[in-house]
């Protein structure tokens, strides 16, 4: 049977494909470098749809390369199917302003066919909807390749957002892959990591005959792709909020689900990420002066009560809380306070004020019957 993959004059048949898989297995994907043309040294080559630099296409620019350059793409919107046929570094500007969108929408936007030692980093990447059953389109598509790199880049709008086949020691991490159809595919694939990556799509992963693939990386403390406290594994997604990591528990805070998350036979992430976790902080008082000993409640039930100064601070996962302080008996309580924690924003200062109850003497006689 014969398929496209990629662009329309890229025309592979997927029977000597999976030979080749094989070969490529028993013998070692390394004999791909004696297949790779040695470049005369890297050279770095500009491209700018407006002007002003090398060229103005990406696809002029790779055809313009030899392995091992490095190919800076200014900001813009780059309307065009990019084939990647040599071992070169495709680097953007930032995801939030290099956009590749394809020119075709029944080809993939990126195709790096049988090459070692490719980077792409810091585009969107969008528009790779159509193609025929089985073959459909891919916002990034690797097709028997080695040591691959792929972060920092947004993937969206496509039927697949990331296809790998054939493909093994890529890296995926650090990518935005959401509202595509499916998030990653894995055919033929093996020995590649995938970490810090947010998947939010109708059907996040799809594997078909591939083999152990690596989820998550040990635990580190830095911030994580949806900004969580610690680095592990991926955030899964779907639009209708019932992800795993929209739903699993964290019972310790830490932004990592505590449950791994199965997907496959030989691929699971052990270290799923959770909604991330802030700080609602702020202090009780009456009259500008702190109470201490005050309880202030959320409707989750999560209390905490303010130190001498009338300081508080709560820890929660992102979500809207509804605060309530309470001093009994010298304090009234206050109506409830709306509160958001947002992802990404670590410390919301929230300061709540109460009224004293008034106070007085009562008299009279006690008489006795």
């Amino acid at each position: 049977m014969i398929i496209t993959l990629g662009r329309k004059d890229e025309i592979m048949d997927r029977n000597k494909a999976c030979i080749v898989h094989v070969l490529m297995t028993t013998v070692g994907i390394t004999m791909l470098g004696l297949l790779l043309a040695d470049g005369a040294g890297a050279a770095t080559i500009t491209v700018n749809s407006s002007g002003g630099a090398m060229y103005a296409s990406i696809q002029d620019a790779i055809y313009a390369s030899n392995n091992s350059d490095t190919i800076l793409v200014a900001p813009g919107i780059y309307n065009e199917n990019v084939f990647v046929n040599k071992s070169v570094n495709l680097t953007g500007a930032g995801a939030n302003v290099t956009i590749i969108h394809a020119f075709d929408p029944d080809s993939n936007v990126i195709y790096v066919s049988q090459q070692e030692g490719v980077n792409i980093s810091d585009f969107t990447i969008t528009g790779g909807t159509g193609g025929r059953h089985p073959i459909r389109s891919a916002g990034i598509y690797l097709s028997m390749t080695n040591n691959t790199n792929v972060s920092n880049n947004i993937v969206s709008n496509n039927f697949y957002g990331i296809y790998l086949f054939s493909a093994i020691n890529t890296n995926l991490s650090d990518d935005n892959v959401n509202s595509n159809i499916v998030g990653i595919y894995l055919m033929l694939s093996s020995n590649n990591t995938i970490y810090n990556n947010f998947f939010n799509n109708t059907n996040n992963f799809i594997n078909s005959s591939s083999g152990i693939n690596r989820w998550n990386m040990s635990k580190q403390t830095t911030t994580n792709i949806v900004g969580g406290l610690n680095i592990g594994g991926n955030f899964w997604a779907y639009p209708n909020s019932t992800g795993f990591s929209q739903t699993c528990a964290d019972a310790d805070l830490d932004g990592i689900c505590d449950s791994s998350y199965m997907l496959s036979t030989g691929n699971e992430d052990y270290l799923p990420l959770a909604i991330p976790t802030g700080y609602i902080n702020g202090s009780v008082k009456y009259n500008n002066t702190g109470i201490a000993g005050a309880v202030i409640a959320t409707n989750t039930s999560v209390s905490t009560i303010t130190d001498t100064s009338g300081f508080y601070s709560f820890r929660l996962p992102a979500g809207n809380y509804q605060l309530t302080a309470t001093s009994e008996p010298e304090y009234y309580s206050n109506s409830p306070i709306a509160v958001t924690v947002e992802i990404g924003k670590t410390v919301l200062v929230q300061d709540i004020n109460l009224i004293k109850k008034p106070t007085g003497n009562i008299t009279g006689i006690v008489s006795l019957v």
